[in-house]
């Protein structure tokens, strides 16, 4: 398992926000990538961590589905990752919209 954890400016590296949950978290032996971009290729290692599994697809779950998760989906498929089929669970998913009018704040969208 490969675990990434994001941080920036808005959500600080240490912060309680930043904190995992209880019931999420990293077992030892678990892989650990922090970035600071919406993908989690992005100046990460990421991919070399990939490589040593030898990976040919992956299974994506995150928070900010509309950024990270897209963003990561996307880089996955530009360096060749197998596309299969992926079901989603709209109950369990969280889209944030950053609210551009306010920023620094966001707020989650419920699933219709």
């Amino acid at each position: 398992m490969i675990w990434v954890q994001h941080s920036d400016e808005e959500l600080l590296y240490g912060s309680p926000g930043w904190q995992w949950v209880p019931e999420l978290v990293p077992a030892s032996g678990d892989a650990l990538i922090h970035k600071h971009f919406n993908s989690s290729f992005e100046a990460t290692d990421l991919e070399a961590h990939l490589a040593a599994c030898g990976a040919t697809h992956i299974v994506l779950a995150g928070a900010a589905t509309n950024w990270c998760i897209r963003a990561t989906a996307y880089g996955a498929l530009d360096r060749g990752y197998d596309r299969k089929p992926c079901q989603v669970f709209p109950s369990d998913m969280r889209v944030v919209d950053l609210m551009p009018e306010n920023p620094g704040i966001s707020r989650e969208i419920p699933p219709e």
